[in-house]
């Protein structure tokens, strides 16, 4: 995972399902995230080009939240966690030693 890829259509899907998980199960409102980030390289799967999503398309405000963020250039897994509290759902993201 790479932070110059955030937003494409992986995170799209892979958001998409933890949220609809998360909603899916009694009294859990909470998760840890633990991505394994990678340098920053090539633009090789940068996939955003919506209308070739296979999953998550379906959730509008997702969507909208990540090309959001890619037009803004905001282009971080941090920023992951702003969605999912205006969703109502607590993240805690682990990342080399700091929690965000």
């Amino acid at each position: 995972m790479r932070n110059q890829f955030f937003g494409d259509n992986r995170d799209l899907f892979k958001y998409d399902l933890i949220r609809e998980i998360i909603n899916g199960i009694n009294n859990i409102n909470n998760f840890t995230f633990i991505p394994m980030l990678t340098k920053n390289s090539g633009q090789h799967g940068n996939q955003t080009d919506r209308k070739k999503a296979k999953a998550g398309f379906q959730n509008i405000n997702l969507m909208s939240y990540l090309d959001n963020c890619i037009k803004q250039e905001r282009r971080n897994i941090i920023e992951i966690k702003n969605y999912f509290e205006k969703e109502g759902i607590l993240i805690e993201i682990l990342q080399r030693d700091r929690i965000f």
